[in-house]
Formats: structure tokens, sequence, C-alpha cells
């Protein structure tokens, strides 16, 4: 089973007419839904997946996302995600994606920091053996990308409440990491969402968001260049403790 064969997974899908945006493109939130799907299926094969931790009462949980595109796969384009586990430290799992298009052309790179968790006290455990045995760091990553801290500005110009709803909820009971996607980049400019192309967003996940909650989204212009960069944070109302800190790239079409 820990052969290199099965330590890289290679799963195809096809976009959705209701995964595409304005543009006729999948949007960013497919794409992570796409990146989340192979990562659990690969760790289903290889027998680590949540399913497989209930009974030891652990689970998976994302620390630090990145997704850069290069290009947005097409309404009913199909497509292959390649997905494998890079490394790992005593608290730290990282896992890499990439995607291909009908040519093998790489158009998405994506790489994540996890950590597992007990499920009742929700602090980080040790990666067992088992799972590091899994890992092929002769394969690299996907993106070279240390996860350098994300800046919170001290003031933002823009900002946007969301309710949590159910159909947000996952497995883990906790708000799913797409809809952390639609709510940061939902919170920029119109301007900025028609005119440019969301070229990467990287997430830092502070702490879970539950059903229910009010949860402001806001963020501020870093920087104009060839790309606009914008940096954001969702936050619990009432508390001044972000959740999450996020910063997108918006590239011009």
């Amino acid at each position: 089973m820990n052969t290199v064969q099965h330590r890289v997974y290679r799963e195809k899908f096809d976009v959705k007419f209701y995964e595409a945006g304005i543009s006729g493109t999948a949007t960013m939130r497919a794409l992570c839904n796409y990146l989340q799907a192979a990562a659990n299926n690969h760790s289903r094969v290889l027998g680590t997946s949540m399913s497989d931790f209930s009974d030891q009462n652990m689970t998976w949980v994302y620390s630090r996302f990145h997704v850069r595109v290069d290009r947005y796969p097409a309404c009913y384009e199909n497509i292959s995600v390649e997905t494998w586990r890079s490394q790992s430290s005593e608290a730290f799992a990282f896992r890499e994606y990439r995607v291909y298009d009908e040519q093998d052309a790489v158009i998405v790179s994506g790489t994540a920091r996890l950590v597992l968790i007990d499920v009742a006290s929700r602090k980080p455990v040790p990666i067992p053996a088992t799972i590091t045995e899994q890992f092929i760091p002769e394969k690299g990553r996907a993106l070279e990308y240390d996860f350098p801290s994300i800046r919170k500005p001290r003031e933002y110009a823009q900002k946007m409440d969301f309710r949590v709803r159910m159909s947000d909820i996952d497995i883990n009971n906790h708000a799913n990491n797409s809809s952390y996607v639609d709510w940061i980049t939902e919170c920029v400019p119109p301007e900025v969402m028609t005119g440019r192309m969301l070229r990467s967003i990287e997430l830092d996940y502070r702490a879970e968001i539950r059903y229910g909650e009010m949860i402001t989204s806001a963020s501020a212009h870093e920087e104009e260049g060839a790309d606009a960069v914008f940096l954001h944070s969702l936050t619990s109302t009432g508390s001044d403790r972000p959740c999450t800190l996020a910063r997108t790239t918006w590239a011009l079409q």
C-alpha cells in the first residue's frame, strides 16, 4: 500500500455548469472542493481518512491553505487532480495538489498544512508513524511556499456580514474550507471581482467557525502593481480576534 504508486493519487473531475461563475469557468470555491475531495479520497485509499480515525477520536483540520491559478477550467472541461503528502513535522502534515487539463498541462497548484487533532479537546496530537510512512518527500512540493505570516491591517476598507448556514457545515461540525473562500472573496470591490481574475488565495485558519455564528468579512487593499493584493480577516461578531486571516491576489484579465 505504501508504494510510490499509492502515495501519489490522481482523480478526474468535470466542471459542472453549477460550479461555473459568470466567466463560464470553475469558481475558486469549486477548485478548492476538487482539491479537498481528491485529498479525502486519497486518504481513504491509504486508510488514514477522517472516517478511519473516528474510533480513535482524531480528525484532520486545515491550518494553512494556498492555491495559485494559472488558468481556470471552463464549464464541462475535464480535469484531473494529483495530490500527495510531501513532508511532515511533529505537529504538521503537508499536502500538495496539481490540477491538469486534458493536454496534461498544470493549470492550478496548491499546498496545504494540516493538523491532526483530538476531537474532544480540539488540540493537536502527534502524527503517528503509520501516517508519516505515507509521505513522499522526494516528489517535492507543488508550490515552494513556507506559509509566511499574513498581516492583519489596522483598518479595513470593506466589511460584510454573513450568517453561517447549515449548508456551510462539514463532517467535522465546523464551516467547510470552501465557505471561507466565498466569504473572503465576496468582500472586495465589485470592479475587482468582475474586472480581474483571482490569481491566488492564501488562508491562515486561526479558529473554527460554527453553525449560526455571525461572521464579519473585512478586506483592505494592500498594494497595486500588475496585480491587486488584498488582505482579509474573518471575525466572529463581538470578537476582536480573527478566526481566519487571508491574502488574495487579483490579476488583470
